[in-house]
């Protein structure tokens, strides 16, 4: 029996998880399952599972290490001695599934991922065969404005005395950027020393990678992107600026921070300086920066946590 008289119809095709991992308190999966039947079916039962996986993949691993985040089951139509006959329409089940706040977010990277998948089954009495539909779900993580990243933010502006001779001062307008954007830096120059100049500078973004698979040690990763090196040849004079625009390819990676899987990315500029005494001095300078989708909200902001009230609470025995 073919499948499309199952289906699942989520709420909301992404989930947001609110907060850390330590403080969030999850999410809600809501959704409903339809079952269109054009004739009677006989069916068992209904049951719904929820399951998360992260995989790696590593360039010295023959075949993917696999390991399970969560496996949730729930019946949507309970299992009991008799048999339940289905009519002849669309049959309807609304599911509600609480999510802990502690699950990592989805992620893909170049070799590993973290992903999640509803499915459904219908099971059939005696030899007939079950019916089964499967649905991604994908799970983001939004902070806290409260957080230290949003209280305490990344710099986006650095200004030093080299030896004190030279002075400087370089800026980036904000620390989020999307794949395909591009990062706009501003050097402003001053030699306290008019012998001092600037020989080239040198602009790249480099993207962070760790993995870690269980009773293993982690595996660290390192990519380059949008080299940019570029010369004076002659001076430039006593106060000057200048400015580059450093495009970030689509394929970088978005930043994460779980247990399994995470991903971060600096921006490193780093100008060169031609001496009196004819020797080639470099100061370098790191930006944190943070890559996210551009679909995705920066912070929480407004947005209420997810409503609990249809859930019970625990019951405790009295001591």
């Amino acid at each position: 029996m073919t499948n499309h008289i199952l289906q699942i119809k989520l709420l909301e095709p992404c989930l947001t998880i609110h907060g850390s991992p330590e403080d969030s308190t999850g999410c809600i999966l809501r959704g409903t399952v339809s079952l269109n039947l054009k004739k009677p079916l006989k069916v068992k039962s209904i049951t719904l599972r929820f399951k998360g996986m992260v995989k790696f993949k590593l360039i010295s691993d023959l075949c993917p290490k696999r390991e399970t985040l969560i496996e949730y089951n729930c019946d949507v139509l309970e299992p009991s001695d008799r048999v339940y006959t289905l009519g002849s329409k669309i049959h309807q089940f609304d599911f509600e599934i609480p999510l802990d706040g502690s699950l990592p977010e989805s992620i893909t990277t170049t070799h590993g991922s973290i992903s999640y998948k509803l499915s459904a089954f219908v099971e059939r009495p005696g030899l007939k065969h079950d019916v089964k539909f499967c649905t991604p779900i994908s799970i983001r993580r939004l902070l806290s404005p409260f957080s230290s990243v949003y209280q305490e933010p990344p710099t986006t502006s650095i200004s030093g005395v080299w030896a004190s001779r030279f002075f400087y001062e370089v800026e980036i307008p904000t620390f989020i950027y999307s794949p395909g954007e591009s990062i706009p830096i501003n050097f402003k120059f001053n030699p306290l020393d008019a012998l001092l100049q600037v020989e080239k500078v040198m602009l790249n973004v480099v993207e962070h990678s760790v993995y870690r698979c269980v009773k293993e040690a982690p595996i660290v990763q390192s990519n380059q992107y949008s080299n940019i090196i570029e010369e004076f040849k002659k001076p430039m004079g006593q106060t000057w600026s200048t400015s580059f625009s450093v495009s970030l390819p689509q394929e970088i990676q978005f930043d994460c921070e779980t247990k399994y899987i995470e991903v971060n990315h600096t921006l490193f500029a780093r100008f060169f300086l031609n001496t009196t005494e004819g020797y080639m001095e470099s100061v370098q300078l790191y930006f944190p920066i943070t890559i996210q989708p551009t679909d995705q909200p920066r912070v929480c902001g407004d947005v209420p946590p997810p409503d609990y009230s249809r859930f019970a609470p625990p019951i405790y025995e009295e001591c």
